[in-house]
């Protein structure tokens, strides 16, 4: 299990509500800022947020085992 990042991007549709979106994600803590950086610059009227999450590389996976055939 390792630690990545995604940048979740926030803008108000109305007043009072925000629609979150998911710009992009897998970012390790030094990817994950200069990407958000990028974002900002490109886009100085949306608000961006950074997100943790835990991220299994061997976990959740459907499908064959293509160490069995």
């Amino acid at each position: 299990m390792t630690d990545r990042y995604r940048i979740i991007q926030k803008d108000a549709i109305c007043d009072d509500i925000v629609m979150p979106k998911t710009v992009a994600d897998g970012f390790d803590a030094d990817e994950v800022l200069e990407a958000l950086f990028m974002f900002k610059d490109t886009y100085p009227d949306s608000s961006f947020e950074i997100e943790k999450y835990n991220w299994f590389p061997e976990g959740n996976r459907i499908g064959r085992n293509s160490d069995l055939h």
